[in-house]
Parts: structure tokens; C-alpha cells; sequence
């Protein structure tokens, strides 16, 4: 976005924060797949405005970046998968770098997508093995004002690992770049309404009704 105040990609973080946090001046995110904490960053409005919390980048160049862009949080150098242990990752050097992500977890079309602008834009293509903790293995907090998820293809995965009972949490965006009903339905059934469209799919817990 044009405005300095804000750092999403399609206007996230401006949405959230003015609909839902916008006389909040403190509070609490989880950013998984937080790239440098800065760069298209759903939280580094939030951070800047004094809330605190945790940033999950596997990559390990640019956690190194995010540790230092974001000292406010807690960072960590791995994924959040749907088991703990090591799970096999695409790591994209240069071009589409944004691309990377556990490979069991990708669609057909995103695949396609990576090798499309591996062609276009440069670059290479290597598949790691990296570690994964579940979310409960490492977030501490147990209300979450926002949760932003953006793995590039484990999105609901994810979602379905958390319990939801142990956990509070008010507000999540999450990519889903090829329309996956599945993630509306699962949110709906575990207490979501989803509340809008900004490049991200937004929900709103029931039981979150201070806007």
C-alpha cells in the first residue's frame, strides 16, 4: 500500500486494524510465514503501534533479516505444520523466493506457478529438509488478538491443528490463493464468520465483539 502506515499486500493490516483494534494500542499477534517481518508484513503495523508477538519464518537468510526488523517479537526459525519433526521444504533462491513452502502442502497449480516464474524471473529451486512444530509447541499465549497465516499451501492444515478450546483468538487472515471452500467451512465450524475479502480471507471469532 501507498500509505507508510501500513505494510500488506492488498490492505490487510489497514482493514483489521481500523474494523476491528483501532483504539487498541496493545495486543498480541502470531505471524506464520512472516518473511523479514517488514515486506508485505500483515503484523509490523500492529508492532509499530506497540502490540508484541510471535513471527514463524523457515527461510533461514531471511530470518536472520526478521530477527533483526523485528525485535519486539518472538521469532522463530522453523514451520508450523501440522505434526513436530522435519518436514520437507522448497526452498526458491532469488526470483519468486516468496514461493517457498512445505512441499506436501502444495497445490498442483502453485507447483506450476513457481517453475512459471523460476522461468520468467531467474532463480533456483531446492528441496530441504527444515523443522516444523505444531502451534502449541511454541505459542505461549493463549488469547490471540490477530493471527495472520501465510505458507503457501498449508493454510488449512494449520487452522485444523489448533485447539481451539485451549486458544482464543480473535481475528485470522489467511491466504488462500486458490479458493479452497474447505477453509470457510472449516472456520465456520469452529466458531468463524468470515467477515471479508482483502487478498486474504478474514474471520472474526462469534465470541470477539468489540468493534
Amino acid at each position: 500500500m501507498s500509505d507508510k502506515n501500513y505494510y500488506s499486500q492488498f490492505g490487510q493490516d489497514q482493514y483489521i486494524l481500523e474494523t476491528f483494534f483501532s483504539s487498541q494500542m496493545s495486543g498480541t499477534y502470531v505471524d506464520i510465514g512472516a518473511y523479514d517481518g517488514v515486506l508485505i508484513s500483515n503484523t509490523y503495523a500492529f508492532a509499530k503501534r506497540g502490540w508484541t508477538g510471535y513471527c514463524i519464518e523457515p527461510l533461514e537468510d531471511i530470518y536472520q533479516q526478521l530477527v533483526k526488523n523485528r525485535p519486539e517479537s518472538v521469532c522463530i526459525n522453523a514451520i508450523i505444520s501440522d505434526s513436530t519433526g522435519e518436514s520437507e521444504f522448497l526452498s526458491i533462491s532469488d526470483g519468486p523466493r516468496m514461493l517457498s513452502g512445505e512441499m506436501s502442502k502444495y497445490h498442483p497449480d502453485h507447483l506450476k506457478r513457481i517453475d512459471t516464474e523460476l522461468i520468467r524471473d531467474g532463480g533456483t529451486k531446492e528441496l530441504i529438509r527444515i523443522k516444523s512444530y505444531r502451534f502449541e509447541d511454541v505459542i505461549r499465549h493463549h488469547i490471540v488478538d490477530l493471527l495472520s497465516v501465510d505458507v503457501e499451501g498449508g493454510e488449512l492444515d494449520i487452522l485444523k491443528s489448533i485447539d481451539y478450546d485451549k486458544y482464543y483468538i480473535k481475528i485470522i487472515t489467511v491466504e488462500n490463493n486458490y479458493g479452497d471452500p474447505e477453509i470457510a467451512e472449516f472456520m465456520k465450524s469452529v466458531g468463524f464468520d468470515y467477515v471479508a475479502n482483502r487478498g486474504d480471507q478474514i474471520f472474526k471469532n462469534r465470541r470477539f465483539l468489540d468493534y
